[in-house]
Order: structure tokens, then C-alpha cells, then sequence
């Protein structure tokens, strides 16, 4: 799958845009597609407070139980902190300057929080959470961070790119019935747009494969090419 369509044709790329993009290396729809996400924040699977592993990034679903308060700790720095819980543990929740939370996070209902734990067994903490309502459980592609795109940004303008291009499929369909493989535009799609885990992980397999199959087909033809480049030694014959 190669497209040379010029990175300035697709919609969502205007001319300054089109620099930063040409600066990172994508420079056509086939390197925007190949463009991977390097990460997913998975509000779909979450741990109880008290299953929370410390020090590490998870999701965990509870109610908030405690307004929220405001705490001034200096000028353009404002803390807000509230307590949220499960059945097995309270969580202690910190936000700097986002007023917006303060607005909007409501005493008992329940939320996802995404973030790093810290803190004991028996009272865990989390600071800047991403948070989301309940039915917004979704996984969330992170991609490496491209100067003036905004992440929600470059997710519309590859969902333009694929919705604009057919996708040659250059591996044939006997490698990908005994592989078990997706087909490229499947691939792509769920690589950028996963439903679920299992979405994500089967894209991989499918692209790594084409991956290592083009390494090992490149390496295959440098051989073929440097035996052909060795020529018959003819010896000269001084004898007359």
C-alpha cells in the first residue's frame, strides 16, 4: 500500500499545517495512514480502587462522594480536590486550573478516572485524571504530539484520508486466510479507530506481519542483487 497523494490535499490540512506534517516525515496519505498511535488510554477495562496497581496508569470507575473544593495556592494556580469510591477503596482526586471540572464533576454519580495511582494499599491517589461519564467508554488513540495539531485534530484528518483513498491489499488473500490477518483497510482503520482491545491487538498482527514479510522480502532481493554483482574471475594464461 503506497499512495503518493500530496499531504496538502487532504481535507484538514491547510498550508501551515502541511509544513509541520512535511517537518515529522509524512509527507503523503500513505505515511499519514502509517502514522501509528503510540499508546491507548482504555476507559473500557477498569480496575476496582483497591486493585489499582501503584505507580502505574489505569482506569478506575467510582462515585464521587465528596464535593469538590477549591484551593487558591498562589496567583494562575488554583487546586481542586474531591474524594471518589467503589466498594473497596476511596480514591483522593486532584485537578489543577480546570474550572470546568469543578463545574460539571457532580457528588454521587459515577465517573472513569484515567490516570496514574499513588498513594497506600487502603487510600489511593490520582492527579490531573482524565475524566469521562460512564457511557463514554471508548478507547482513545495517543499519538506522538505534532506541533499545532491537537490530538482530535489529527484523528478527523486521518479518518479523512482513509474515507478519500482505496487501499491496494498487497499481501494475497491465501497469507491472510492462513494467517488469520485483516485486510489493510480493516488494519488501518482499527489501528487509528479500535473499538476494543482485541481491535487493537489484531491490527498490530496484521501490520507488524507486512512489516517483517517487506524486511525480509527487502533482504531476500539485497542478496539476490550482490551474488549478481559477482562476476567470473578469468585468469590470464602466460604460458604463450
Amino acid at each position: 500500500m503506497i499512495i503518493t497523494s500530496d499531504i496538502g490535499y487532504i481535507k484538514g490540512v491547510v498550508e501551515k499545517r502541511s509544513a509541520v506534517f512535511i517537518y515529522r516525515g509524512i509527507v503523503d496519505v500513505d505515511t499519514l495512514l502509517r502514522y501509528y498511535p503510540r499508546k491507548y488510554l482504555d476507559f473500557k477495562n477498569y480496575v476496582s480502587v483497591v486493585g489499582a496497581p501503584i505507580e502505574e496508569y489505569c482506569c478506575i470507575k467510582a462515585k464521587v462522594v465528596t464535593k469538590i473544593t477549591e484551593h487558591r495556592i498562589r496567583k494562575n494556580m488554583v487546586v481542586y480536590k474531591f474524594s471518589a469510591a467503589d466498594d473497596t477503596g476511596v480514591l483522593d482526586i486532584t485537578v489543577w486550573n480546570n474550572k470546568y471540572i469543578y463545574n460539571t464533576i457532580n457528588p454521587h454519580q459515577e465517573y472513569l478516572f484515567y490516570g496514574k495511582v499513588t498513594g497506600g494499599f487502603t487510600r489511593k491517589q490520582m492527579s490531573a485524571p482524565i475524566i469521562k461519564t460512564i457511557d463514554n467508554n471508548e478507547i482513545i488513540p495517543i499519538y506522538t504530539a505534532i506541533e499545532n495539531v491537537s490530538s482530535a485534530s489529527l484523528k478527523n484528518i486521518i479518518k479523512n484520508a482513509l474515507d478519500s483513498v482505496e487501499l491496494d491489499e498487497p499481501l494475497p488473500k491465501e497469507i491472510l486466510d492462513k494467517y488469520d490477518l485483516l485486510n489493510i483497510r480493516d488494519a488501518i482503520s482499527q489501528i487509528h479507530f479500535p473499538k476494543c482491545q482485541l481491535e487493537v491487538d489484531k491490527a498490530r498482527k496484521r501490520l507488524a506481519f507486512e512489516e517483517l514479510l517487506t524486511l525480509q522480502l527487502g533482504m531476500a532481493m539485497r542478496k539476490s542483487i550482490n551474488r549478481s554483482k559477482v562476476g567470473t574471475i578469468i585468469e590470464h594464461d602466460y604460458s604463450n
